[in-house]
């Protein structure tokens, strides 16, 4: 002992580390390219979600070839089940929750099970995920299956583990979204009258998804969100959902030419360079815009927005736009031109007449021939 501590006393004792001074700009390089890939990575989570386009025409096989669904007021999420343990994350792509689950893969004590993917929406006041859709179970992808079997995964899948009761390894409750056919009497119970008690849960309008439709990331025409004053507190959008601001907003994608887009793609407007130089906007990036109403264009014969004025910059939470159909549907309730229930309500009733139990549409063909593999592959390969 006595001669390790000699041998520690002949050690040259090495110099304190000097302090360089940081550069700043550099710094900032640093910061804002971390920032770029979060905003990224968010983005890619984001867009593993398939988002209905918003009801202004009601399809004419609604009541033969669709299910319709109560939609849950709350937060839309993707649930990852990985790794020993569940992961939530928003339409922004953020982590709602981290926590342990009793979905296969969803607790440190069943990571040898095989991961899962859920389409939810989470209730806070209730603490309840409500199961929307089910892509992925036990490390099996049913990305490229047909609804009706996805939602009978739903069911019966869920049935089969414990996920009904809170403790220490499943702190959420998750419950299945309950399903119906589009004829009237499935859309009859799903509307419940206008009342959310008829669900046990806050409802936010209906949701319908064609029979034979896959789950597709991003915008789906064969997935549709309809609400109305009396299933939705949103129905006109509003961030209490009491007060009606006095002019329509939107969140739009500026491109760096100056156009204006949609989810969708779709050109709404363009900023002029001395509008983008007095506002000093940035390009590239989302910002909120207000617009008068949509209307069509008697030259072209196609709906256009009237009056789109800028309204300041995005927020910041938010990765992609709102899509068209959604613009056009808050035009249609704020002059009360939306579809009505009763006129969906006759349009199942003719269609189930007409056309009985036809197998699919042609939009329905063409959506089987889009190849998700790629993006299947990397959504089960990426860290959640």
């Amino acid at each position: 002992e006595a001669g390790r501590k000699t041998k520690n006393r002949n050690k040259k004792s090495k110099p304190p580390k000097m302090e360089t001074e940081r550069d700043p700009v550099a710094e900032a390089k640093k910061r804002e390219k971390r920032q770029e890939h979060l905003r990224r990575r968010r983005e890619w989570f984001a867009r593993q979600l398939m988002y209905p386009e918003w009801m202004t025409e009601i399809p004419r096989d609604l009541g033969s070839n669709w299910y319709v669904l109560p939609r849950p007021e709350g937060i839309r999420c993707l649930v990852i089940s990985s790794r020993g343990k569940t992961i939530s994350r928003k339409k922004s792509g953020s982590i709602l929750h981290n926590f342990q689950s009793a979905l296969p893969n969803g607790n440190r004590h069943q990571m040898k099970q095989d991961p899962c993917i859920l389409d939810c929406v989470y209730q806070p006041q209730k603490q309840i995920y409500y199961v929307l859709d089910l892509m992925c179970w036990g490390g099996y992808s049913i990305y490229d299956s047909a609804t009706d079997f996805r939602h009978f995964w739903v069911h019966s899948k869920l049935s089969e583990v414990p996920i009904h009761s809170v403790n220490s390894e499943n702190k959420f409750k998750f419950a299945p979204v309950p399903r119906f056919s589009a004829d009237t009497a499935g859309l009859r119970k799903a509307y419940g009258g206008g009342s959310s008690s008829a669900h046990n849960f806050q409802m936010d309008g209906l949701l319908f998804i064609h029979k034979k439709t896959h789950y597709h990331f991003g915008l789906s025409p064969l997935c549709l969100v309809w609400k109305d004053a009396k299933t939705s507190r949103f129905f006109v959008d509003s961030s209490d959902g009491k007060t009606v601001p006095p002019k329509q907003s939107c969140t739009l994608y500026c491109q760096p030419d100056g156009k204006v887009m949609s989810l969708e793609g779709q050109v709404v407007g363009t900023l002029t360079q001395q509008v983008v130089a007095q506002a000093k906007i940035r390009l590239d990036c989302l910002h909120k815009f207000t617009v008068d109403r949509v209307s069509i264009s008697q030259n072209s014969g196609i709906e256009v927005v009237e009056g789109l004025s800028y309204a300041g910059p995005g927020s910041k939470a938010r990765v992609l736009p709102d899509s068209w159909s959604k613009i056009v549907f808050q035009s249609q309730a704020r002059r009360g031109r939306t579809p009505s229930i009763l006129e969906i309500a006759k349009r199942c009733a003719v269609a189930g007449a007409i056309y009985g139990d036809a197998q699919t549409t042609a939009i329905a063909r063409n959506q089987h021939e889009r190849d998700v593999n790629e993006a299947k592959t990397k959504s089960m390969g990426m860290e959640t």
